[in-house]
């Protein structure tokens, strides 16, 4: 809205400067810029006869003799003059005899004398009022032609155009220029004349070397002469524009030139110059946003002088002059209209930014004074200069001011050493220390200094500033200080109780292989019948139990012993098709396996194995047993062993049980997890089984693995690592190196 107001102010007060006609001077300063650099010579067509000063003192009277005029018509006539115009008034002679030779010189030049009409007023002085037609004596007109002699000064004083012809008593008469240019258009317009022609290079000869004789006739033959007073006594003076004042003679040799040269300017219209205005008003009211205002401004410098040197370009091509004031006070007044708007926008937007900078800095100085952390700001002199209240409060010292001008070492004793990274700046790691305050108490401190450049204002050398952040961290550190207390204890009593399973090893085994033994004794009846069938029966009941009891205590006791690190691995060379046959003539003695169909499947070529062959057999045993467990009667449980593509060998044991949820599957290697954990549950375990095998597992560097679904089976995959892996080669190399 902003913009469309200020484009339309310029419109009108361009279209109201254009209309009034307040921007020609502009346009006449402008068109004679361009007369200055647009120079051409004169043609030599014309040679200008000078009444100049040195014949006035020769003659020694004005006006002359008629008799001196005929005596020039005829030198010029025998020179071979073309056509002689004469530009001052030839009135009767009171001497006949002057009179009658002056007709016979223009007989003689045969209708080739040009004499002059003028029109002036009939009183001198008056601004407005009655004109006399002024021409020469009727018995001159006789034998010769004339011609208009008027000129018209402008608005400024100064002649800028002139006119073919004007009518007289409805009458048109041609003007002396266009006569002798043989270009008399039947045309009141006025144009503008070139004066960008060089008046230095029209030709001329003084009067006094005609009469004398004093002259080349070359310089004469075949050219059009303007006879006429140039000196300054005579008074006809002209002022024009870029020239000065010269005499009318030379004027009209100009217009002469203009007219010859096909030089006359004519002025575009000032209906013309406000479209061409309203154009550069759309034009750069478009573009004044897609640019800086430096550039926007470059932008109309560049534009005006483009229109100036097209303009310069039509004069010099076409001898038309484009008005283009509108155009440069269009592109001035937008200019001055964006920089005023721009350079209010800045003030305004630079006012804002002082504000909110004010706000910014109140809001600082509120989060540091609020602020939970101690902050102390001070300069290289160790002084501070602020404090917050947390600072103070932390410092135990009262009063908001009271930290101000205070030495470091006044309210932080031996604090010279550790809060002045004078050298530094970037942030220091967090530091903690203990300082006495002053009510006695040791409290610590833990804190960060960080080392800043503070920009003073102009011609101020700048000067670094230091800026302490800290907290009082005594009760968390003793609270610290308390839980690792409670954590050491904790890994204490942790360790006490695995060392009291590892130690019992012995303690549970004895008693229980000795319960199991003489359980076996007693069944076999090994020392005679015991009496009754029934003793038999609990005999094998008690050996039964005894040998579950030993199977979860030892499982507890290789747990616990894992966990102490007290297990090591004792490894050699196992061929595990081997080991899977082992393995399956272990479960030989199983009641629950008799009636599971248990297959092995190795593949051909397999690699040995580097592994503990007890724990490794150990880890078949347990997975093998929970598919035999949780396998329905006359289901086949394969064991597989193969090498996948990284060359690692892999153990599956496959049942078709009844599966494992799949939410469960992520903790079957937990200690005592049971998938089913009721107390009437139907599958009875310790669920450490699985645990074990994974705790072996991790010893050999391997993995344990499951896929399941329910209903349909469970494949349980010991992967070891590939340099566990042994080739047939390098084994026989072993054994030959052995």
């Amino acid at each position: 809205m902003k913009t469309y107001r200020q484009t339309i102010i310029v419109g009108c007060l361009a279209l109201l400067l254009g209309t009034l006609g307040v921007l020609e001077p502009i346009e006449r300063a402008l068109l004679g810029f361009r007369f200055n650099i647009d120079t051409r010579p004169a043609s030599r067509e014309l040679v200008v006869v000078q009444i100049d000063a040195r014949t006035i003192n020769k003659l020694g009277v004005w006006p002359f003799n008629r008799a001196d005029h005929a005596k020039v018509i005829d030198a010029l006539h025998e020179a071979g003059a073309s056509a002689i115009a004469f530009d001052v008034e030839l009135a009767r002679s009171p001497y006949d005899e002057e009179n009658t030779a002056l007709v016979e010189a223009l007989k003689r030049a045969g209708g080739q004398v040009i004499l002059p009409s003028f029109i002036q007023l009939a009183s001198a002085g008056q601004k407005s009022g009655e004109t006399l037609r002024t021409e020469p004596d009727p018995l001159f007109r006789e034998h010769s032609w004339l011609a208009n002699v008027n000129v018209y000064p402008s608005s400024d004083g100064r002649i800028w155009t002139m006119t073919y012809g004007g009518f007289v008593d409805d009458k048109f008469q041609y003007s002396l220029a266009a006569t002798l240019a043989g270009r008399a258009l039947r045309d009141e317009q006025a144009f503008y004349v070139d004066y960008g022609i060089e008046i230095n290079s029209i030709p001329r000869l003084s009067y006094i070397d005609l009469l004398t004789g004093d002259f080349d006739p070359a310089d004469i033959r075949g050219k059009r002469i303007i006879v006429g007073g140039t000196a300054v006594e005579l008074g006809d003076q002209l002022n024009l524009p870029i020239i000065g004042v010269v005499s009318g003679p030379v004027l009209q040799a100009l217009a002469f030139e203009t007219i010859h040269q096909q030089r006359e300017i004519w002025r575009t219209s000032t209906l013309l110059s406000l479209m061409l205005a309203a154009l550069t008003l759309l034009l750069l009211s478009l573009t004044q946003r897609l640019s800086s205002l430096g550039f926007y401004l470059l932008g109309i410098l560049v534009f005006c002088a483009s229109v100036q040197l097209t303009a310069f370009g039509i004069q010099h091509f076409a001898a038309i002059s484009v008005d283009t004031g509108a155009i440069l006070l269009v592109a001035g007044l937008m200019g001055i209209s964006v920089t005023t708007t721009e350079l209010e926008a800045r003030r305004e937007q630079v006012a804002r930014e002082r504000v909110e900078k004010e706000n910014h800095g109140r809001m600082l100085d509120r989060v540091v004074e609020d602020s939970f952390d101690g902050i102390i700001v001070y300069n290289q002199d160790r002084r501070i200069e602020s404090g917050n209240a947390a600072a103070r409060k932390i410092l135990q010292v009262q009063g908001e001011t009271a930290l101000v001008g205070q030495k470091l070492s006044d309210v932080l004793p031996n604090s010279t050493d550790w809060w002045a990274p004078w050298e530094q700046d970037r942030v220091e790691n967090l530091q903690e220390v203990e300082f006495p305050t002053p009510s006695g108490e040791t409290r610590i401190i833990e804190y960060v200094v960080t080392r800043s450049v503070l920009e003073e204002a102009e011609n101020i050398e700048s000067r670094p500033i230091f800026t302490a952040t800290f907290r009082d961290i005594t009760e968390r550190r003793q609270a610290e200080l308390d839980r690792d207390d409670a954590l050491q204890e904790a890994i204490a009593a942790n360790r006490s109780k695995t060392q009291f399973l590892a130690n019992m090893s012995h303690e549970l085994r004895t008693p229980l292989n000795a319960i199991i033994g003489f359980s076996e004794i007693m069944k076999t009846e090994a020392f005679g019948p015991l009496g009754s069938e029934q003793y038999v029966g609990y005999s094998n009941d008690i050996e039964d139990s005894g040998r579950h009891l030993l199977s979860i205590v030892n499982d507890i006791l290789d747990v616990a012993r894992i966990e102490t690190g007290d297990f090591s691995l004792n490894e050699d060379e196992l061929e595990v098709e081997d080991l899977l046959q082992s393995v399956k003539r272990l479960t030989e003695g199983w009641p629950a396996a008799k009636d599971r169909n248990i297959k092995i499947d190795a593949a051909d070529g397999l690699p040995d194995l580097w592994a503990d062959a007890r724990l490794t057999k150990q880890m078949v045993l347990n997975l093998l047993s929970n598919a035999v467990k949780f396998s329905p009667s006359g289901s086949t449980i394969l064991l597989k062993a193969n090498v996948n593509d990284s060359g690692a060998i892999r153990i599956d044991v496959c049942d078709e049980g009844i599966g494992i949820p799949e939410e469960s599957i992520p903790k079957l290697t937990d200690a005592f997890f049971q998938v089913d954990a009721r107390l009437e549950r139907e599958f009875e375990g310790s669920g450490l089984g699985l645990t074990l095998v994974q705790r072996h597992m991790a010893l050999h560097g391997g993995t344990l693995s499951f896929e399941s679904k329910e209903g349909v089976g469970t494949t349980a995959t010991l992967t070891f690592p590939s340099d566990r892996s042994i080739e047939p080669d390098a084994a026989s190399s072993n054994e030959q190196s052995a």
